[in-house]
C-alpha cells in the first residue's frame, strides 16, 4: 500500500482551505464595518472558482505533499498571487462600475490581498502537518 494523500483530497482540502479563510476574514470585516458586507455566496463561489482555476494551472495539488520542496512554496504562492490578481481585478471593476449601479456589491481593495496571504500559510501549515504524520 502506498503511503501518500491522494491528489483530489489534496485539492479539496485546500479549496476547504480558502473557504475557510475567506470565512474568517469575512467575519473579521463585519466585525470592525461600519456597514455590513453583502452577497457572502457569490463572493465565496467567485473566490473558490479563481482558486480552482489557479491550482489546476500551477498544479499544487500535485506531487506527493510530505516531500514538499520551496518549488511547492512557489507553486502555492504563484497560484494564490494568480486567484487574488484575479479577485482584486474584479474588486477594482466592480468598485469602478458601483458608481453606475448601485445594485452592484461592494468590495474592499484590501480584501482579496490579505486573503491570498491567509490561503498561502494555510496551505503550507496543511503541507506541513501531513509531512509530520506520514
Amino acid at each position: 500500500m502506498k503511503n501518500y494523500v491522494p491528489r483530489w483530497i489534496i485539492f479539496s482540502i485546500d479549496l476547504l482551505i480558502v473557504a475557510i479563510a475567506f470565512t474568517v476574514l469575512w467575519l473579521f470585516r463585519d466585525t470592525f464595518a461600519a456597514e455590513k458586507a453583502v452577497f457572502y455566496e457569490y463572493k465565496l463561489l467567485m473566490v473558490l472558482v479563481f482558486y480552482s482555476i489557479s491550482a489546476i494551472v500551477f498544479r499544487t495539488h500535485r506531487g506527493v505533499v510530505r516531500y514538499s520542496t520551496m518549488h511547492d512554496l512557489k507553486r502555492i504562492s504563484f497560484a494564490s498571487l494568480m486567484a487574488s490578481s484575479l479577485f482584486l481585478g474584479v474588486t477594482l471593476f466592480v468598485n469602478c462600475t458601483n458608481y453606475w449601479d448601485a445594485s452592484i456589491p461592494d468590495f474592499h481593495i484590501w480584501f482579496p490581498i490579505v486573503l491570498g496571504f491567509i490561503i498561502i500559510a494555510g496551505q503550507l501549515l496543511l503541507r506541513f502537518i501531513i509531512k509530520t504524520i506520514f
